[in-house]
């Protein structure tokens, strides 16, 4: 079964974006933090890796230490920034497809 990575270092939230992704067919894992993340990115394979930041965390950080663990791993999975709104304009969608992610914002 296919296999989706939440990394949210908050629980409410966490449980919120996991009850969100629960109508897809594949199974949700989760964790709070990257070294838990870098854990599971090691041993199992995911089809996608979604990373949910707050709006004041230095967010192209944590996407960058997720990026480098999964190009250490070798990993084939969909990065996705979880931000929430407002939207601040088109910089960070160039940001992270300069990077190989994508950024979608919440409501």
């Amino acid at each position: 079964m296919d296999q989706i990575l939440v990394i949210d270092a908050d629980p409410v939230h966490r449980r919120a974006v996991t009850e969100s992704l629960g109508t897809l067919p594949c199974a949700i894992l989760t964790c709070g933090d990257v070294q838990t993340a870098a854990m599971l990115l090691r041993e199992r394979e995911f089809i996608a890796t979604v990373v949910a930041t707050t709006p004041d965390s230095d967010w192209s950080r944590k996407l960058e230490r997720i990026r480098h663990i999964l190009l250490a791993v070798r990993q084939q999975t969909e990065l996705i920034c979880l931000r929430p709104v407002p939207y601040p304009g088109a910089t960070e969608r160039v940001y992270a497809d300069r990077k190989g992610f994508k950024v979608v914002y919440e409501r």
